[in-house]
């Protein structure tokens, strides 16, 4: 039999209560132990029983900085989204239509906390706006290596992925910063002619540096 665990008030904050409501989870399932438990949800054992114990939150969480919400990965590659104190499940990231069921190995918000960076084991990488719920953009591209670890840069207009076999990546976010590939990618901005015709009543304005 294992050590029995110590007691907790799930009203002392955010950490206790996740441990409160894991415990009941594995209570209503069973009892099974933290190791069936991670296997099935993607954890490690140890990181399961830490968070059971009170001491802290799994890694595959992340708390938007005013704290008001909280995204947590799950094992199907949905990301469901709680208020900050765990109280009210607010909704869920998802697409049924583009379901990849990779496991969620990465979460980062934002510094404004509008935008959700979630990384998934097989290597994705994709933006999702907190507000709509809705993808931004397409999947960033990747060398496929699962993305460990992700975090913005301080102004919010970069976003850095680190993998376990590959160095880190650095994306440009913002908007300045995507501005340039879409220019590249695009051949250059809207010529004049190209301005009055599907502009007439907008100021022409130099709209592409590259």
């Amino acid at each position: 039999m294992g050590r029995r665990e110590r007691p907790l008030d799930p009203t002392e904050g955010p950490v206790a209560r996740f441990a409160h409501e894991l415990r009941k989870l594995r209570q209503e399932a069973g009892g099974p132990t933290y190791r069936a438990m991670a296997a099935r949800a993607h954890y490690s054992t140890a990181a399961l029983a830490q968070a059971a114990a009170g001491d802290r939150l799994p890694s595959l969480l992340a708390f938007r900085p005013d704290c008001a919400y909280l995204a947590v990965g799950e094992g199907a590659g949905r990301v469901v989204l709680w208020d900050g104190r765990l109280g009210r499940r607010l909704g869920v990231l998802a697409d049924p239509e583009t379901a990849t069921y990779q496991y969620v190995s990465a979460l980062a918000f934002a510094p404004d906390g509008r935008t959700l960076a979630v990384a998934g084991d097989e290597g994705t990488l994709q933006l999702w706006d907190e507000a709509s719920r809705r993808r931004v953009g397409s999947p960033l591209p990747t060398p496929g290596d699962t993305v460990s670890a992700l975090v913005f840069g301080r102004n919010g207009d970069s976003l850095h992925a680190m993998g376990n076999h590959t160095p880190p990546q650095t994306y440009p976010v913002g908007a300045d910063g995507a501005a340039g590939p879409v220019c590249r990618r695009a051949g250059g901005g809207l010529t004049r002619d190209e301005w009055s015709r599907h502009l007439p009543d907008v100021p022409y304005r130099r709209n592409c540096d590259y």
